[in-house]
């Protein structure tokens, strides 16, 4: 641990999780700490003030939720008060000699950070795994030991304020639109996610996918390693197989559970940095036979009259949702919509063609997707979930998929994803009880 005591105040910009962590943090080791939250009231845990009460101040740390445009922001920078992220504040509280595992990208990096945890884990590996999955990092701190391998989901909001060298193995998963309604273009979307590279040791290792080299590469300096569906990839799939370029290949024929595209270039994200770390391919398999991928993500529920539904509430952007769609072996009755991100509803038209035969629009992008759909596929909107739930049964018939995947955040309706696709499940299993 080596954040050293300020004689001036911390202040924190934004009190969910990790802004909470940091403050207790900090007040462990005897730091005065001053909160400020858009949306706490007076009388919360923490204190929180105005914004113009800097006084006294020596650095903010800014949650990842909070923009770097926020008046406090703009206002410590006036008064040239440094100003640094959550990530890279948990970063030098950590000791450098801790091997670190980074993991960003639109979709998919929940599932890998929990499936690389999951074998290591199984191969005999001391793993702790912190950042966006929900876990602040610097809450982590204080237990990690020199031995112990982090693994670290970064969001792009995280990496926006990250700095490095910092870690020891990178791994970019794809790019893709998303968080448009913050960062504004998808190509500073893009280079915020390359950043990652320059986060990387002199001696760390960048593993890339090939969609992103092709779309992104200027974005990125020579010396990463290529990782996909194509053969020219440094590693590659086929079939049922992982392979890497030096001949060695992992058969995944002996796995009972049925895998997409998207599930092997996800295991084979892992299968390289497990190679990496000296793990073989008999625990690699072991561990992957034993993993269940985590609720929310193209989560089967049940079958009501013929009819499979499936929770993907996790699937909070438009290339998510493409994704859940192709996964599906029925036609689908797609539930989609929520807090619009900035994306246009277009790039849906042609990856549903066939697949998709309506869409069930709700929330706040409710109005826009039956805007830029209605002419291509039947649209109807709804205003509530259970709504969407009950017009999917009427129009639903033997042999098809209903999918919740709404492209969009969740905060219009519920919580998170997590109480939307809760609240998904509670209300199929009604219909179920009710009509069978």
């Amino acid at each position: 641990m080596n954040v050293k005591t300020l004689n001036s105040k911390t202040a924190i910009l934004g009190m969910g999780k990790s802004g909470q962590a940091v403050a207790k943090f900090l007040q462990h080791i005897g730091q005065e700490v001053i909160c400020f939250d858009d949306h706490r009231q007076e009388g919360d845990v923490y204190r929180y003030v105005n914004e113009k009460a800097l006084e006294d101040v020596g650095e903010v740390i800014i949650s990842p939720g909070c923009s770097l445009k926020h008046a406090l922001v703009m206002h410590a920078k006036e008064k040239e008060i440094p100003v640094i992220g959550e990530m890279s504040f948990a970063l030098k509280a950590i000791s450098p000699f801790i091997k670190k595992i980074a993991v960003t990208g639109t979709n998919g990096k929940t599932t890998v950070v929990l499936l690389m945890q999951h074998i290591l884990q199984t191969a005999g590996v001391t793993v702790k795994l912190g950042g966006n999955i929900g876990v602040p990092l610097i809450s982590l701190a204080s237990d990690l030991q020199e031995d112990d391998i982090l693994i670290i989901e970064l969001s792009s909001y995280q990496l926006e304020t990250l700095s490095g060298p910092v870690f020891d193995t990178g791994v970019i998963l794809n790019i893709t639109p998303d968080h448009l309604d913050r960062h504004e273009t998808l190509d500073r979307y893009a280079e915020i996610k390359c950043h990652l590279q320059a986060c990387l040791k002199k001696e760390g290792k960048l593993w890339a996918y090939c969609d992103v080299i092709r779309e992104w590469e200027e974005k990125l300096k020579v010396g990463y390693f290529t990782y996909g569906g194509v053969k020219d990839a440094f590693a590659w799939t086929s079939e049922n197989k992982l392979h890497f370029q030096q001949g060695n290949s992992l058969d995944l024929s002996s796995l009972t559970q049925p895998l997409s595209t998207h599930d092997k270039e996800n295991i084979l994200a892992v299968w390289m940095v497990c190679k990496d770390l000296g793990i073989d391919d008999a625990l690699f398999l072991k561990g992957l036979q034993t993993f269940q991928k985590p609720s929310h993500r193209i989560e089967w529920v049940t079958s009501v009259q013929g009819v499979d539904y499936f929770n993907d509430s996790k699937g909070t952007n438009l290339d998510a949702t493409i994704k859940a769609v192709h996964s599906m072996q029925k036609d689908v009755i797609l539930i989609a919509g929520g807090v619009h991100k900035g994306a246009s509803y277009h790039q849906w038209k042609e990856p549903f063609e066939g697949r998709v035969k309506c869409i069930i629009a709700l929330g706040e992008a409710s109005r826009l997707i039956q805007e830029e759909l209605a002419s291509h596929f039947p649209v109807y909107g709804v205003d509530s979930l259970e709504e969407a739930v009950e017009r999917a049964h009427l129009l639903a018939e033997r042999g098809h998929a209903v999918l919740l995947s709404p492209g969009c955040a969740s905060f219009d309706m519920f919580k998170d994803y997590v109480h939307r696709g809760n609240t998904f499940k509670r209300l199929v299993f009604e219909l179920k009880n009710r009509t069978e």
